[in-house]
């Protein structure tokens, strides 16, 4: 039973990781043909069902709304979720908040297309341990449990 839900958590990190790329890939395509304001991309995101387990846009869209800027808000909803997004992915996704909505077009895309391959990279790194480990934390689950039943018998 542990085993299969260490195993399971290991599964959740790699899909919050590439939900997290999604939605960088989404932000980029909206930045890049529809050029909307902090407040309007972040609306827009947070409005899409497939990235509301996340919650960044949502409360970042919230901080937007109070009168926070863009950079302040966006480091709160990454700390807010770093329970979820796990270290690497929160810090994958910090720096984005100083780019977006503060330089250039091309820019906010440059930076977005390098956190990009550095959640690609979280990614594969988390499949492979969860390839390694994985059947690990099962075999150990399968054999603890044998020995249980050994000592209860």
């Amino acid at each position: 039973m542990i085993g299969a839900l260490m195993t399971s958590n290991m599964s959740d990190r790699v899909r919050r990781l590439e939900l997290s790329l999604s939605m960088l890939e989404e932000m980029a395509n909206r930045l890049r043909y529809l050029r909307p304001t902090m407040l309007g991309l972040m609306t827009s995101i947070s409005a899409q069902k497939r990235f509301s387990e996340l919650k960044i846009a949502g409360l970042c869209h919230a901080g937007l709304l109070s009168g926070r800027p863009f950079s302040e808000s966006w480091r709160e909803a990454l700390q807010k979720q770093r329970k979820i997004l796990g270290d690497y992915g929160a810090e994958a996704l910090l720096p984005l908040g100083e780019v977006l909505g503060s330089t250039d077009l091309d820019s906010q895309l440059a930076a977005i297309a390098c956190q990009r391959e550095l959640l690609e990279h979280g990614i594969f790194s988390a499949r492979e341990e969860r390839a390694k480990k994985g059947s690990l934390f099962r075999t150990m689950g399968v054999l603890g449990g044998v020995g249980i039943a050994i000592v209860l018998i």
